[in-house]
């Protein structure tokens, strides 16, 4: 009888081995996805479907660290000036394989003369099967008054003439340089950075001017953009002034 009964228990399971029916165990989850990097934060020139030619942006660029076989589906974004209680929702559904996005500048507002606007920035990413990574670390800009375009004036005709423009100077010095972008090209020139800073008494207004070299001449007709920049380093403040061109 018990010979019989020790055949009876191991039946169902030599069943189950011979017709390759044993059940698998059950699979691990993949890992999650770890937090974005934010690597720059900063304000340069973009064109936007809503607007003509190029408008001053804020330019935020991130990178993510190695998670193996794990996909990011999407990125998320969040900001906040300085201020707010909480942080917003800037932009989601960014593309998995998209690292940068550009927010429209004039939805913040660039701060009135000698002033400055800091906004915050923080994100995460959205996994394959729909999880959230952890919260990258907060990054920063400092958005600093705009420079004052003079010549050519809006809706000019281009020409090889000085690009001449104003800035409200401020004690712990600045940079400031122009670009020209084509509404078809996109950035065609840009002026080198100064090597020195431009110091003068806070609140003296500095003339400043840069030539677009005659090799681009004659431009094809068509809209431009002119884009002055403006770069305080000691207090890591950026700002952009941008005018309508074109080439007849």
């Amino acid at each position: 009888m018990k010979l019989r009964a020790r055949v009876l228990l191991f039946a169902p399971l030599a069943a189950l081995l011979m017709d390759g029916s044993c059940p698998s165990p059950e699979p691990f989850p993949p890992a999650t996805l770890t937090a974005p990097i934010i690597t720059q934060v900063g304000v340069d020139a973009f064109s936007f479907q809503s607007t003509p030619g190029f408008r001053p942006a804020i330019h935020v660029r991130w990178q993510m660290p190695a998670n193996g076989s794990l996909g990011v589906r999407e990125f998320v974004i969040f900001q906040k000036t300085m201020g707010d209680s909480s942080f917003t929702l800037l932009a989601r559904s960014i593309p998995g394989n998209v690292f940068d996005y550009h927010e429209n500048a004039d939805n913040v507002g660039f701060p009135g003369l000698l002033s400055y606007k800091t906004i915050f920035f923080q994100m995460f990413a959205i996994d394959s099967v729909g999880r959230t990574s952890d919260t990258s670390a907060i990054d920063s800009l400092v958005l600093a008054w705009q420079p004052i375009p003079v010549s050519p004036v809006e809706s000019d005709t281009i020409s090889n003439d000085s690009l001449v423009w104003y800035v409200t100077s401020v004690m712990a010095g600045y940079y400031t340089y122009s670009m020209l972008y084509g509404d078809t090209a996109g950035l065609l020139w840009s002026a080198p950075q100064p090597i020195v800073p431009v110091y003068s008494y806070q609140g003296d207004t500095v003339q400043s001017a840069n030539q677009i070299p005659a090799s681009l001449f004659p431009l094809s007709p068509g809209g431009y953009t002119w884009a002055i920049k403006l770069e305080v380093p000691a207090l890591n403040a950026q700002s952009m002034a941008v005018r309508r061109l074109y080439a007849r």
